[in-house]
């Protein structure tokens, strides 16, 4: 019996070890195993193309993204033991789409030609035959009466216009009598009146709006001189701010204990720039400007870092061009350790200016 019990314990040890094995041997490879990237980039003709590859242990894990214009806008493919995520592409797949687009587009637009063209026809037919329906139903019209109904209107109209014209004459030739003066001067006074009152309330109108307008600008005035105290008070508040927070930055800075953690972040931040920097690269840069004096200074720029890649870079100006030209290509290499990133943050973390840092922070 105890026998079988301690049988049984031993494999629930074996199992446990086993497992814990497997952890940390996945947590070492996590840690240890490099994360490779390549990176390829060309522009040619202004065509830009992009290649990006990252690996993990032996490409058990790749990612790749790429930007060809005439290969396809973008493609992203991400491979766990060389099988693709998401099914595998065939080839021949998009070309085939394409082209199946292509025809339906084109039988689209030729339907729509062809119904365009028939409702051109359908409405062409239907004017010819209203405008031949008006043509019959005018020459169906007697001749006969139409002339009747001509001449019976001339003479109306002579006869109205000569008796217009009469009227017309006596009401000039007759001379005006008593009652008409009296109408016309008792018109002209109250013409006279109507307009001396319309005046006078024109100008009593203007006086008003006069006064309205100064008495508003009093009052901006005196709302303005209201205002200043609060305002003054407002900018001193700001100031006693502006203070404080000038204070506290200088504290901040003066702190030894803050002082020794920007050196140790500036330290930590060059040490992860060049462990992620590449360790193979290569750039070839043709570039030219219209203006030859702005592409000598850019080379002149260029020149004062010369010492930290002429091992790797190339430049070649082009000064006599009509166009902009920014053609080359560029090749880099490296690799990425996540247990050297995490030791770089664990070398921050028990620093006494980073803790004190964060305790700050979460106070706030």
């Amino acid at each position: 019996m105890l026998h079988g019990i301690l049988f049984i314990l031993k494999i629930i040890g074996i199992l446990l070890l086993a497992v814990l094995g497997l952890i940390l041997a996945v947590t070492l490879l996590v840690l240890l195993a490099p994360v490779r990237y390549r990176l390829k980039a060309s522009v040619l003709e202004k065509n830009p193309d992009v290649d990006l590859r990252i690996t993990w242990l032996l490409h058990l894990l790749s990612v790749r993204a790429r930007y060809h214009p005439k290969g396809g806008p973008f493609d992203l493919s991400v491979r766990i033991l060389g099988i693709r995520l998401g099914g595998r592409k065939k080839s021949g797949e998009d070309g085939d789409g394409d082209e199946d687009g292509e025809i339906k587009l084109r039988d689209r637009a030729e339907e729509g030609t062809e119904q365009e063209d028939s409702d051109d026809e359908f409405g062409e037919e239907q004017l010819l035959e209203l405008l031949e329906k008006g043509l019959e139903d005018t020459d169906g019209l007697p001749e006969e009466r139409a002339e009747g109904n001509a001449g019976a209107a001339e003479p109306d109209d002579t006869s109205a216009g000569q008796g217009n014209g009469a009227a017309q004459a006596d009401r000039l030739t007759a001379e005006p009598d008593e009652e008409d003066w009296e109408r016309l001067f008792a018109e002209n006074e109250t013409d006279s009146e109507a307009f001396d009152m319309g005046k006078a309330f024109g100008a009593e109108k203007e006086k008003s709006s006069a006064a309205d307008r100064l008495r508003r600008i009093i009052d901006k005035i005196g709302s303005s001189f209201q205002g200043i105290p609060e305002k003054a008070e407002k900018l001193k508040r700001s100031a006693e701010k502006l203070a404080e927070k000038k204070n506290s930055l200088v504290e901040l800075i003066q702190d030894a204990d803050n002082q020794s953690l920007f050196r140790l972040l500036l330290k930590q931040t060059g040490g992860v720039f060049r462990h992620i920097r590449p360790r193979k690269l290569r750039l070839y840069l043709h570039f030219g400007f219209t203006d030859p004096s702005l592409t000598g200074k850019l080379l002149g720029y260029a020149s004062i870092f010369y010492a930290y890649y002429y091992k790797t870079v190339d430049l070649v100006p082009e000064f006599q061009t009509d166009t902009l030209i920014l053609e080359g290509n560029l090749y880099a290499k490296g690799r990425v350790r996540a247990g050297t990133l995490l030791c770089k943050g664990v070398r921050l973390l028990f620093n006494r200016g980073c803790r004190k840092m964060i305790k700050r922070v979460l106070k706030r």
